[in-house]
């Protein structure tokens, strides 16, 4: 009997018909709720999207 779907995997199956490219995803996020996106890697390397600022109010201390 095959694994259920994780949650990215569910995730990415409505994310599919956006687009088949990371970039198009992101981009198709930020016209879905008008505004920005972006996706980073661990790292805090821009990987598709827009960079953001920093929030100044959020302060991880």
């Amino acid at each position: 009997m095959p694994e259920p779907p994780t949650w990215a995997q569910e995730l990415l199956d409505h994310l599919r018909p956006i687009s088949r490219d990371v970039g198009g995803v992101v981009a198709g996020l930020a016209e879905t709720v008008d505004g920005t996106a972006a996706l980073q890697d661990d790292s805090g390397t821009l990987v598709a999207g827009t960079p953001m600022a920093p929030n100044p109010s959020s302060n991880a201390d």
